[in-house]
């Protein structure tokens, strides 16, 4: 692998994670249709980068799971 498509494949990576940050984030505000686009877009970018869905497919249960977890948390008077 050249040093070019090392760098490529990093920067796809990062963008995965971004996708990843920002349907949690948009989870977390409640923004379910900005959520779903984020998902799909990192989707497209691990079948880009020629990965199995593993990866993805992981990060996108971890912030599932995480968003349920806020969502069904009841509020706790401080």
């Amino acid at each position: 692998m050249t040093l070019e498509q090392v760098q490529a494949r990093r920067l796809k990576k990062l963008k995965l994670v971004k996708e990843l940050e920002a349907a949690k984030l948009a989870l977390e505000n409640d923004n379910y249709s900005t959520a779903e686009n984020h998902f799909k877009a990192a989707l497209r970018i691990a079948e880009e980068m020629g990965e199995s869905n593993t990866e993805a497919e992981s990060g996108l249960l971890d912030t599932l799971y995480l968003s349920l977890i806020h969502i069904s948390e009841p509020t706790r008077p401080y």
